[in-house]
């Protein structure tokens, strides 16, 4: 439907192109809760994998992500983390959002985000608010995510809802 078409369009063109490769780098997709953002974010990570077996894909959530971070942390092994996730070739971080007012986690993340983006590797991220209405990241981070093709998934109109049930 007119909800999703957009972002979905883009998520095909980013899943049938090299991931990294397309203007669409970074991908950041936002709605409300229950609209599709994981779902869809999913879908381009598996297209990706079909089409480019080859690729390594991560999909991980945000309190994944800090729980990961903070385990390394306390292990002192901050280094090896942030290796690990900028040798992935496509990398998915769902609810974005979470990461707010955690200044060492997003940190980490700065310097995977600019790895990934120098070498043009594909970055997804979804939020329930866009990058100008997200507060409690740094503005260099903040930036990164302004860099991004946006797309907004909106209710569905009641056809769609109802081909959705069909």
């Amino acid at each position: 439907g007119e909800c999703n078409q957009f972002a979905r369009l883009a998520g095909l063109t980013i899943s049938q192109a090299a991931p990294g490769t397309t203007p669409y780098n970074p991908f950041f997709i936002y709605s409300n809760t229950g609209l599709g953002k994981t779902h869809l974010a999913n879908a381009i990570g598996l297209r990706i994998k079909e089409n480019f077996p080859d690729r390594v894909v991560l999909y991980v959530n945000s309190d994944m992500f800090c729980q990961q971070f903070i385990e390394a942390a306390r292990a002192g092994n901050k280094n090896d983390f942030i290796f690990f996730y900028q040798n992935v070739d496509v990398l998915i971080i769902d609810d974005i959002q979470f990461l707010a007012g955690k200044e060492r986690t997003q940190e980490a993340f700065f310097h995977i985000f600019n790895h990934l983006q120098q070498r043009k590797k594909q970055i997804i991220l979804t939020a329930d608010k866009s990058p100008a209405e997200i507060s409690g990241f740094e503005a260099r981070v903040l930036a990164r995510f302004k860099w991004s093709l946006v797309a907004e998934l909106t209710q569905p109109d009641y056809e769609t809802r109802i081909a959705i049930l069909n």
